[in-house]
């Protein structure tokens, strides 16, 4: 007897299951057609900041989820609701949006939503780990009667330890030097000529040159430090990163005018820019060399040119050297005294043969006048004298060797 009624009792409640099942109306299957993870969502839902990684850092304000529904049927109500759970699985926080049936027109219409879950401020919402959301659908018919619930998708996402590295702008800067004949020192580092350089927005750094650089190949050439190309004079330089840029070591090109001279002092040697005139020169044309010499200057040799002690301009276009060219020549001094000599052999010639013209002191008496008659006094015996002046002659005497008057 009891057995039967268990029966009957069973089979009611069969019935009763079967009668609701058939009149309840069905779920309809609206899905999700994508999802996506944000920093931030804007008035509109739109996406500002995607995070394709789904990685969030403590120290971000909100991780945003927008989903796409479609599907959905004209005249009934939804309510979506969003569960929030911690790493260890524990249900964080649940948000509900309830869409009426007369926001739909169509049907199938497809809508977005978001949700987010605040990250600062609020713990344990900034707990690092795996955390997860699900999104669930509750359809309602326009009468009221409740259809059911759908899952429409579940997703993870982490909450790291650090923070999300921020996005810094770069720049391409690079470094160098014209013409190529040093290196730059980059933050202490010596970095050839032409060196890119890639630094972040606002980083300051060092760049430094030499001053002055002697060429290898030729002493006689250097290389002396402008400007670099915006305008900085000084060879050591602080650099802030805020745009592309090429920075350039401006050097000018120096040659050396090597003046040389055995005598005087020369004048004109030094650095001169390339393409520039220059000149040597001296303080003397002749210097002393003793009493009876002097050493003369005859010109200019070498890469000058001149006979005056100033030369010709010279280019500086390569290293030039100047020779200044000297003779050896008698002084005004010893030609002096040759001529006082000459003239002291002329006096004391006059003056022999002066006195060779004088006779035991007396002085020759004048000539007879002119057609005066010549007397000669001969003696007999060894000698004579002259008829004019008296004078002893040998017997044989014809001219009188003092008067040189005939005897």
């Amino acid at each position: 007897m009891r057995y039967c009624k268990f029966l009957s009792a069973a089979f009611v409640i069969l019935i009763a299951i079967t009668g609701v099942a058939f009149y309840a109306p069905p779920v309809h299957a609206q899905s999700a057609l994508r999802w996506q993870w944000c920093h931030d969502v804007g008035p509109s839902t739109t996406c500002i900041s995607p995070v394709a990684d789904k990685v969030f850092a403590p120290t971000d304000s909100v991780a945003y989820v927008i989903f796409w529904i479609s599907e959905m049927v004209l005249g009934h109500y939804y309510q979506f609701e969003t569960n929030w759970r911690q790493p260890n699985g524990q249900l964080y926080s649940e948000g509900r949006h309830l869409i009426p049936g007369a926001a739909f027109f169509a049907e199938f219409r497809t809508v977005s939503l978001s949700d987010g879950l605040q990250i600062t401020g609020r713990l344990p919402g900034s707990t690092p780990g795996t955390w997860s959301v699900e999104v669930f659908s509750h359809e309602w018919h326009n009468d009221g009667t409740y259809i059911g619930k759908i899952n429409l998708f579940t997703d993870t996402f982490e909450i790291g330890t650090k923070e999300t590295p921020v996005t810094t702008k770069t720049y391409s800067v690079t470094v160098d030097v014209s013409p190529k004949v040093t290196s730059v020192n980059v933050d202490g580092q010596a970095s050839s000529a032409g060196t890119k350089f890639t630094w972040k927005e606002g980083e300051q750094h060092s760049l430094s040159v030499q001053k002055t650089i002697i060429s290898q190949d030729n002493p006689g050439t250097r290389y002396v430090f402008t400007q670099w190309s915006d305008g900085i004079t000084d060879t050591t330089r602080q650099v802030i990163a805020s745009s592309n840029l090429v920075l350039t070591a401006q050097y000018k090109t120096q040659h050396l005018l090597t003046v040389e001279s055995e005598y005087g002092t020369a004048t004109g040697g030094d650095w001169y820019d390339e393409g520039s005139k220059a000149y040597a020169e001296l303080d003397t044309g002749t210097v002393t060399d003793g009493m009876f010499y002097n050493w003369v200057f005859t010109g200019w040799a070498d890469d000058a040119s001149g006979t005056t002690v100033k030369s010709k301009p010279i280019t500086m276009d390569s290293p030039k050297t100047a020779t200044a060219k000297w003779n050896h020549e008698f002084s005004m001094v010893f030609y002096g005294v040759v001529v006082a000599v000459v003239v002291l052999v002329v006096v004391l010639a006059v003056f022999v043969l002066f006195r060779r013209g004088v006779m035991g002191g007396r002085r020759a008496p004048p000539p007879p006048p002119p057609g005066t008659p010549v007397q000669t006094t001969r003696l007999s015996g060894e000698q004579k004298f002259c008829g004019n002046c008296h004078a002893v002659l040998p017997i044989e005497a014809n001219v009188c060797s003092s008067c040189g008057q005939p005897t």
